[in-house]
């Protein structure tokens, strides 16, 4: 493996190769330890040999070799190493967040934040306007009266600087291809597109809840009481948040601490924001594919259903066809016995009312005969209802 040349291996091909020879003869030649290869395969989802596995097929026993597990659309399926100084190597991450979080890493693509206010992001400066006559709610938080503003949840003290790290970050992503917006439903709302996904985005700031003075009321913490006597003031102490929710494993806040303040923190937000939205692009290809699996399932079922319904309308049709023939073969036998008895009796003549029924009779199965004038495919008489009748 040269220095400058990464090699990437994929699942497909680390499949192949620990299952074809022991881990300690194969990671030296790709520059890694038998712990650094083991690693790399739980990271990928490969399964290894087990314990006693090389010895047992060294002697012949039969050894079972699991297969290769299926993975999400959006999962690692392969890693670049590279070998650094010492030859050893050295796994490079791949995918939109390494490509991103290297990006970001460099000096020129630092975001600065203004210290005022100049030229704003046309986002900022509508969100500016509606925040202007916004009214405050019981806990000091600006209420915009329109949905074009961007989302924030901060008192009247911290508006400036919000609007300073939101010009920033908008336009840091203007830059970067990412489309800010703001959200069009009851509530404000800033969305970043990437890809095909949107990504909720909110800064906050953190209230205390303290005791008027001169209350004679025993406050119970983390509860909020209606007409207390308890008084909110404001911290001062931003967040930037990613607003979604079962995004395990992903950073979703930067908040001000005690050696760090938000506006530092932009460029490690934005790596956050793309890690979300690969998250996201994964929930919605599993969603899709449930769905999808969902629609199979229920058109195989619909057509299964049509298959029984028409096996059922053919037997109904065929039992309809049968129960004709019958009758209309027995009809036909009874009226040749009838006849014959007559004849013997002396009692059929021409014209007479036993004669005119025999004729009729003779007509009826003639009507009911399924084979009769030509023979057709027989007719569904349809299901029975309910009390038994078609």
């Amino acid at each position: 493996m040269n220095q400058d040349e990464p090699v990437t291996l994929t699942r497909e091909q680390l499949y192949n190769e620990v299952w074809t020879e022991p881990m300690s003869t194969l990671a030296p030649r790709h520059g890694l330890s038998d712990v650094g290869l083991a690693k790399i395969c739980r990271r990928l989802k490969v399964p290894v040999p087990g314990r006693g596995y090389w010895r047992q097929k060294e002697v012949g026993q039969k050894v079972r070799r699991p297969a290769l597990p299926k993975l999400p659309a959006a999962a690692m399926r392969e890693v670049q190493l590279r070998k650094n100084a010492s030859g050893v190597a050295v796994v490079e991450q791949t995918g939109p967040v390494a490509d991103q979080q290297r990006f970001e890493a460099c000096q020129e693509n630092r975001i600065v934040v203004p210290e005022i206010l100049l030229d704003p992001h046309p986002l900022v400066a509508r969100s500016v306007a509606a925040l202007r006559r916004a009214k405050r709610d019981h806990q000091g938080y600006l209420e915009p009266r329109t949905n074009v503003c961007l989302g924030v949840r901060v008192t009247l003290d911290s508006v400036d600087r919000v609007m300073c790290i939101y010009d920033a970050l908008l336009k840091a992503l203007d830059a970067r291809g990412y489309v800010p917006s703001v959200s069009q439903g009851d509530a404000p709302g800033t969305l970043v597109r990437i890809g095909e996904e949107d990504v909720a985005v909110v800064i906050e700031e953190k209230v205390d809840r303290v005791v008027r003075e001169g209350s004679t009321t025993i406050r119970r913490p983390h509860r909020f009481r209606y007409g207390s006597e308890d008084d909110w003031q404001p911290t001062g102490q931003l967040v930037l948040r990613i607003d979604h929710s079962y995004l395990d494993g992903i950073r979703c806040s930067w908040g001000d601490g005690k050696k760090q303040r938000v506006e530092q923190c932009l460029n490690a937000f934005v790596v956050g924001l793309v890690a979300a939205a690969e998250t996201l692009r994964e929930q919605r290809l599993a969603r899709e594919a449930r769905e999808r699996e969902w629609r199979e399932a229920e058109e195989r079922r619909a057509e299964e259903a049509r298959r029984r319904e028409e096996e059922a309308a053919r037997i109904r049709a065929l039992e309809s066809a049968l129960a004709s023939w019958r009758r209309s073969r027995l009809v036909r036998a009874y009226v040749a016995e009838l006849r014959g008895a007559a004849e013997t009796a002396g009692t059929l003549e021409v014209g007479s009312q036993l004669a005119e029924w025999l004729s009729w009779a003779e007509s009826y199965a003639d009507r009911v005969d399924p084979l009769l004038p030509e023979p057709v495919v027989p007719e569904d008489p349809g299901p029975p209802n309910r009390f038994g009748y078609r």
